[in-house]
């Protein structure tokens, strides 16, 4: 029977599956590795992760589609921000957020005292004033000239300045700054510092003693007079010096008025 059974769907073309493809198809995944897995599945999780947050998705034609603005607003510009305010608090030291604290407190503080006192919206309007002049002077004629001029000259500075001699000049400055460096940091250089300082602090105590004070008032005093004496005798020669001059000419005009033939 089970001949003719065979033979019957032999006969009628009609096959019994093919149990060995399964098989094979099997074998295959079995044989994907783990790390094969991974990787897929992150890629898989990377693109739905960059879906969600650019908000993006593909037509029918393969073109990006821009999100809803609404979902931007309420959803993806949120947890954005989220997840920056997390990165900020997990990531940047102690040190780094006192300082953004003390800045930002400063500049909202001086911010509220410019926009909401008598004297700050007063100073704004000057310093808007101010700005408007150093726009106004920047881009006049003679300005542009000056930038050009200006330009012109460090031009040919370093053209100027491009010798070798120039640049055994800087060398040598070099060494000097060297030098003097290491004379300053002997030891006999450090003693007369110290020595200075005793002298300066001597002159400080000799300057501050009353008996100082009392010589210098009374050297006050003579200079005082002296000067005075000098003033008084120096208005009276030029007096005199005036008068001699007058009485000079007088007698020059009076000379030739009685010399003259046409009067005579």
């Amino acid at each position: 029977m089970e001949e003719d059974d065979e033979s019957q769907t032999n006969a009628s073309g009609w096959s019994a599956p093919d149990i060995t493809l399964c098989s094979s198809d099997d074998d295959k995944d079995s044989k994907k590795t783990m790390q094969d897995r991974l990787v897929s599945a992150a890629a898989t999780g990377s693109l739905e992760f960059l879906k969600f947050a650019g908000g993006i998705t593909l037509s029918t034609t393969g073109k990006l589609v821009a999100p809803p603005l609404m979902v931007t607003h309420k959803l993806i510009l949120p947890a954005l921000w989220e997840a920056v305010k997390e990165l900020w608090r997990s990531c940047t030291p102690q040190r780094a957020k006192d300082w953004f604290q003390i800045v930002s407190s400063s500049l909202y503080h001086l911010l509220d005292v410019l926009r909401n006192t008598h004297h700050g919206m007063i100073f704004r309007s000057r310093a808007t004033t101010v700005g408007a002049d150093i726009v106004d002077c920047v881009t006049s004629d003679t300005s542009r000239q000056l930038i050009i001029d200006a330009m012109t000259t460090l031009v040919k500075l370093g053209e100027a300045l491009h010798t070798p001699e120039f640049k055994s000049l800087l060398s040598q400055l070099n060494v000097l700054g060297v030098r003097m460096v290491d004379a300053a940091a002997s030891s006999r250089n450090k003693q007369l510092f110290h020595d200075m300082e005793e002298a300066v602090w001597s002159l400080v105590q000799l300057s501050s003693d009353p008996s100082t004070i009392l010589a210098l008032a009374e050297v006050t005093a003579t200079l005082c007079h002296t000067l005075e004496m000098e003033d008084s005798l120096h208005r009276r020669k030029k007096s005199l010096s005036l008068s001699s001059k007058k009485r000079y000419q007088r007698n020059q005009f009076t000379r030739q008025l009685y010399s003259d033939r046409n009067l005579a």
